[in-house]
């Protein structure tokens, strides 16, 4: 709700009079750019919450005493030491070497800023494959044909062959010790190409074509095959097939039959056994033009049977969303997304065996064009985003034994419409993406794993 500045002792006790507030202590001298990232990290969540931040300095803090009359919801001592006073509502800390938040606590994420890419980049596609993770396309200003590798072991950029196309809008799949890239668009045209990178070559290779150019599909991994599905697309017949299959080992392209019409923002969850649930989306009304309106249906569709079919309807329309299947296989997460010029603000629970919403969970910030991460626990974490014109670097998480979501961390630089990639065990890569109309170059590692290992938290 407002992040003051308090400079004064008497001002301080004033504000101590309110509820629903975290006191944060900074010492910049400690690490200033530390303290510069908790600012921003403020300003994000008082934009989007009824929690006010109060931010003082350790002379003043010191002058307060150990007892205030009215303890904050979180009181952190940034610099070295933090302690939580919480009216009994989250326990105690202890001390840390920075702003990383002990299990049981609201806060318990820390990312950690890896070296930028060589090229920023939005609407690039990302992939793992033999150890390293590869970015391509995307768009500065124009389209670029970019191929950027990271080496984990070295932590290292570097650049490699430039794609056959420039592209932005596409998929990047590994599958059979190669890269993928199906479709996308560059300043002119809707692509229908799939170009193929294999491990250590050179150069990119045209291997295939879809029947249907498109951008911003979805591509869904089921063994050697990828199922293209929805996306904007060019001008062409009506009956266009919207599901395509591309055989990564005869370099085949076939139809998928299906009533479904085109859509975009949607989204392709595989449930195993060649089978792809896809929820929400906006249908394109005339080829290239969107409809004014998301779509809340979840549909079924079985590659092997070529037939797709309704299954169940989601409880708000949405577009630009996520849609993460737990761990357990039984509940899909559907959060956030976008629907008549809003970003949607709740986390539906859907249950795959009665194919209904079980539960609808309000979101603390309302996203679109977001990432999920899945958790331990069974539940996701939904991180970055964007409502409106404010860009959302919070993290927060639902967990299936909860009734509401908790505030977990921030990213160091807030983004959207960015790739995520698994790394490891609980670690996500999250890669470039856009902030303020700015292209970004930024890379962030995020882990679950210290947070997940624990019930508690």
């Amino acid at each position: 709700m407002a992040l003051e500045i308090i400079d004064g002792e008497g001002g301080l006790r004033s504000y101590l009079e309110r509820k629903n507030f975290i006191l944060a202590t900074l010492d910049p001298s400690h690490d200033p750019e530390f303290t510069s990232a908790f600012v921003r990290y403020a300003e994000g969540l008082c934009n989007f919450s009824d929690v006010s931040i109060a931010v003082t300095s350790l002379a003043v803090r010191k002058q307060l005493g150990d007892a205030p009359k009215v303890a904050p919801l979180l009181e952190l001592f940034l610099g070295g030491l933090l302690v939580e006073k919480a009216q009994g509502r989250f326990g105690l800390t202890e001390k840390l070497n920075e702003f990383q938040v002990r299990i049981g606590s609201p806060l318990c994420i820390k990312t950690e800023v890896i070296p930028e890419l060589p090229h920023p980049t939005f609407g690039s596609a990302a992939s793992a494959l033999d150890g390293s993770i590869t970015v391509t396309g995307g768009y500065d200003g124009k389209a670029v044909d970019f191929t950027q590798t990271f080496d984990q072991e070295t932590s290292a950029w570097s650049v490699g062959p430039p794609m056959c196309a420039a592209r932005f809008g596409h998929t990047l799949s590994a599958c059979g010790g190669a890269l993928f890239a199906v479709g996308g668009a560059n300043d002119e045209h809707f692509l229908g190409d799939v170009e193929m990178l294999s491990v250590g070559s050179s150069r990119w290779e045209r291997v295939g074509a879809l029947a249907s150019g498109r951008t911003k599909h979805t591509a869904t991994r089921l063994d050697d095959r990828l199922l293209i599905a929805g996306g904007y697309r060019r001008p062409g017949p009506a009956e266009a097939h919207a599901f395509e299959v591309f055989d990564t080992s005869t370099r085949t392209t076939t139809p998928l039959t299906s009533r479904t019409g085109f859509m975009v923002g949607h989204t392709a969850t595989p449930l195993g056994g060649n089978r792809v649930l896809i929820t929400g989306g906006i249908k394109l009304e005339s080829f290239e033009t969107p409809g004014k309106e998301a779509t809340a249906s979840v549909i079924l569709c079985e590659v092997d049977g070529e037939k797709t079919q309704t299954i169940g309807r989601l409880k708000s329309a949405r577009s630009f969303h996520t849609a993460t299947l737990g761990v357990s296989g039984k509940l899909l997460y559907v959060a956030g997304g976008f629907n008549r010029h809003q970003a949607v603000g709740t986390l539906e629970v859907f249950c795959m065996t009665s194919c209904r919403v079980v539960e609808t969970i309000d979101l603390q910030f309302p996203r679109s064009n977001h990432s999920a991460l899945v958790t331990r626990g069974g539940g996701v974490a939904l991180i970055g985003g964007v409502n409106g014109h404010q860009v959302v670097s919070l993290i927060e998480c639902f967990e299936p034994d909860e009734v509401q979501t908790r505030l977990l961390g921030f990213m160091q630089r807030p983004r959207y419409g960015f790739p995520t990639v698994t790394v490891g065990d609980g670690d996500y890569l999250i890669i470039g993406g856009a902030y303020e109309g700015r292209v970004s170059a930024a890379v962030e590692r995020v882990s679950l794993r210290a947070m997940l290992e624990t019930s508690d938290c």
